[in-house]
């Protein structure tokens, strides 16, 4: 369940944010469904129009959530904003090329552009939730992140080692798998640091985890073994994820650490969580 939300927020504002919310999870599921049922073309401007308007709520919800939420939550719409950037300049780039998903691509600066703001988000509200981080859960994220990086390099070791991809699309994709990795380390560091257990956190941490299923999947789609409506729909999802997560009323808690017992115990179950999958997570 949901942390209880205690602010100086009236109910009826909240019950308004409520409501809302909902509006846009169901939004999201019919766009979501329409994509997997339009033809490729269509969809693609079915994902756009919603990205789009997505992304002018998610700019006016960060304005709306005051001083203290405003950069974070900023950063994380900024991020949306890049990717919907990153995308249409990609169809661009495969109309003058003739290429379904051109990759590498000058696109790819505002997607690296929308992994540093995204990182730097949650960097904010790492410092924000604790301005002075113990050297603990700094090792659980190093920890967790080599997990993860060995997931990662298992994932695309075959995309690598293929002599069908360009270098050029090989340092790409090493290098995208890279800031991926930074973000899920961060992620974890947030996690393992302090943080309340929103339905908010989980939305956004969902569409961190679709961004890292998107990446794979993108290595699919040039390898020519997946069609890029693929990718049409994740990064849809992606958004949709990431706009509930702003939308939800407990957004506000973004920022707030646990209190009690919570707080000081060094080893929480989350801790725990992360170093079990480290411990479990093969070498290759």
């Amino acid at each position: 369940m949901d942390t209880t939300i205690t602010t100086d927020i009236p109910e009826r504002e909240l019950a308004v944010e409520r409501r809302r919310f909902v509006q846009f999870v169901a939004v999201s599921l019919t766009v979501i469904v329409a994509l997997a049922l339009l033809a490729p073309d269509a969809g693609g401007v079915v994902a756009a129009i919603f990205a789009m308007a997505t992304l002018l709520l998610a700019l006016g919800r960060s304005w709306s959530l005051g001083t203290d939420l405003r950069l974070p939550t900023m950063l994380i719409s900024l991020a949306g904003a890049s990717s919907i950037v990153q995308g249409i300049l990609r169809e661009i780039d495969a109309t003058r090329t003739g290429v379904e998903y051109p990759f590498p691509s000058f696109a790819d600066l505002f997607l690296v552009l929308a992994y540093l703001l995204f990182i730097g988000a949650i960097g904010v509200v790492i410092h924000r939730r604790n301005p002075h981080l113990r050297v603990d859960p700094v090792l659980d994220g190093i920890v967790g992140g080599l997990a993860v990086a060995m997931v990662n390099w298992t994932l695309i070791l075959p995309y690598l080692q293929d002599p069908a991809n360009t270098p050029g699309q090989r340092l790409a994709t090493l290098g995208f798998s890279i800031l991926s990795l930074l973000a899920f380390v961060a992620a974890i560091l947030a996690l393992v640091a302090g943080s309340l257990p929103t339905t908010s956190n989980r939305l956004l941490a969902a569409g961190l985890c679709v961004s890292f299923v998107a990446d794979v999947l993108a290595n699919l789609v040039t390898s020519g073994v997946l069609d890029s409506e693929v990718l049409v729909i994740s990064s849809t999802l992606i958004v949709a994820l990431g706009g509930a997560g702003l939308f939800h009323p407990s957004v506000r808690l973004l920022l707030e650490r646990p209190i009690g017992a919570e707080l000081v115990r060094r080893l929480s179950n989350r801790r725990i969580a992360v170093l079990s999958f480290a411990l479990i997570t093969p070498p290759t």
